[in-house]
């Protein structure tokens, strides 16, 4: 009987070793969290992190691509300064006008499909319209 209960200590290592993957990277994505708060806290102004914080409470996703904008400039050497809460504003205008534009097109498709179904009918009727407009 003795076998049985080593086997299960067996396993439950193994287990266990797995779990320790997990939270290895459970402890990078935390340390990478760390790393990133600690450049955007170099390449924002104090106003500006605010400002983000403000956003973030309300919709994270967007606070977050406005962060992801900032480290990439700061990467590539686009900020000279920190980032003020002016240039977080913009950012703001550019994400807002491109989320824009995607729905918009999206409205449209929708639209489009409905009146595809229409449009059919209404073409096929307009044919035999033309026709007959162009017989006077």
């Amino acid at each position: 009987g003795d076998g049985g209960v080593a086997r299960m200590d067996g396993r439950m290592q193994q287990m266990s070793g797995q779990g320790g993957d997990n939270e290895k990277q459970r402890e990078q994505q935390e340390a990478m969290e760390e790393q990133r708060k600690m450049i955007l806290q170099q390449v924002m102004t104090q106003e500006a992190r605010e400002r983000v914080s403000r956003i973030a409470l309300v919709k994270a996703d967007k606070a977050r691509k406005v962060e992801d904008m900032v480290l990439r400039m700061a990467q590539t050497g686009r900020l000279g300064a920190p980032m003020s809460e002016d240039g977080i504003l913009k950012l703001l205008n550019q994400i807002s006008e491109k989320l824009e534009k995607k729905t918009q097109i999206k409205f449209h498709r929708r639209g489009g499909f409905s009146d595809e179904e229409e449009d059919d009918d209404d073409d096929d009727d307009d044919d035999d319209d033309d026709d007959s407009d162009s017989d006077f």
